[in-house]
């Protein structure tokens, strides 16, 4: 098991480098709600995940294994990283990508004030200009709502079908067409480390390809204190 180093540094009132600060919350690019005790947990003690997951199209079982990539000390120190990795299947033409935005803490009060503004050059040089009731200087409460956007989207080259968690917001070459032009085939709720989270299993071809999701599993590894 990885164990933590001894280090130390700086942190904003969020709980992590000053850095990462929060947004305003888009409709489209959250889906896991937690508490800001748990976010700065994930934030310094996350060491990777691993995602095992199979589906079937038309008959055709398809089973996965990803592992993310592990991101030391000083890239947490530095910020702006995410829990990510993209891979591509040469046999199937399937292309996996998987981000956990952990950099991007969102907060749904930001976006119903609109004076509230980040600025986000000052926030990647390590300052903070924000306006309206998160203009604060204390460390918020460990039952601070925090929205964190995880993005997965699996697809083949055909664009016969698309595994996705945020199906409204995707685009790019998996999107086949508008969302209106496809058509859930499935949907499954998986756990996110005690968190519900939705995938989706759609295809423009509904004449021509069926699919379910058979299982998800996502499994976390963390850091062991010294």
């Amino acid at each position: 098991m990885p164990i933590v180093p001894e280090f130390r540094t700086l942190v904003n009132e969020i709980g992590v480098t000053p850095r990462n600060i929060f947004w305003p919350t888009d409709m489209h690019l959250h889906n896991i709600l937690i508490d800001k005790k748990t976010y700065v947990y994930w934030y310094w003690m996350l060491y990777q995940l691993t995602f095992k997951y199979a589906y079937t199209i038309n008959g055709e079982r398809i089973e996965r294994t990803i592992k993310t990539i592990v991101f030391d000390y000083y890239k947490r120190i530095e910020g702006l990283f995410a829990f990510a990795q993209n891979t591509y299947d040469d046999a199937d033409g399937i292309q996996t990508d998987l981000d956990l935005l952990i950099c991007q803490p969102y907060n749904n009060e930001l976006a119903q004030n609109r004076q509230t503004t980040i600025h986000l050059q000052d926030a990647i040089k390590g300052r903070k200009y924000v306006t309206g009731p998160y203009a604060y200087s204390n460390p918020l409460p460990p039952s601070t709502p925090v929205w964190l956007c995880f993005k997965f989207q699996e697809y083949a080259d055909c664009g016969d079908f698309i595994l996705e968690t945020l199906p409204t917001y995707t685009t790019g070459p998996g999107r086949c067409g508008s969302e209106e032009d496809n058509t859930l085939l499935h949907s499954y709720e998986a756990s996110f480390l005690g968190y519900p989270v939705t995938f989706f299993l759609s295809t423009p071809t509904p004449q021509d390809i069926e699919g379910c999701i058979d299982n998800i599993t996502i499994e976390a590894e963390f850091y062991t204190p010294r």
